[in-house]
């Protein structure tokens, strides 16, 4: 068994962090506004360092927060494609890989050490296709 932790993009983080700091600067200050604004910091936080995947024996554990809990046959597996695409994943960088499998099923991760993940993915099905950005 093999844990690997998500890279995280601090500009990401920044970006979500200026999202909700903005209101405060050119609203006046509500009481009610800053609690749900530090819920949601709080929550994006906790989704951000609690990211992670998990790869044993032929499955890929990927597990975010509470929100995300899925295991995928690394069998099942078809390719694997570097992509830094802005959609929604349990994936707290930017620098992230697009993962098919299943007949149309695409799970968008992002360790940070991509290399030896897909290394280690690798071992269990060589035969998946790897493309890396151009």
């Amino acid at each position: 068994m093999k844990k690997y932790p998500s890279g995280i993009s601090y500009s990401l983080l920044g970006i979500i962090i200026s999202v909700l700091v903005w209101p405060f600067i050119f609203a006046p200050f509500s009481s009610v506004g800053a609690v749900i604004s530090l819920l949601v910091l709080l929550f994006v936080l906790h989704l951000f360092f609690t990211t992670y995947y998990v790869i044993k024996g032929d499955a890929l554990h990927i597990k975010s927060g509470f929100l995300v809990d899925k295991t995928i046959s690394i069998s099942t597996i078809s390719n694997i494609v570097e992509t830094t695409s802005f959609m929604s994943a349990p994936a707290a960088s930017f620098d992230r890989l697009a993962i098919s499998y299943g007949l149309s099923s695409v799970v968008v991760v992002s360790p940070k050490d991509k290399l030896g993940f897909v290394n280690d993915i690798l071992k269990e099905n060589p035969e998946i296709e790897i493309r890396k950005k151009t």
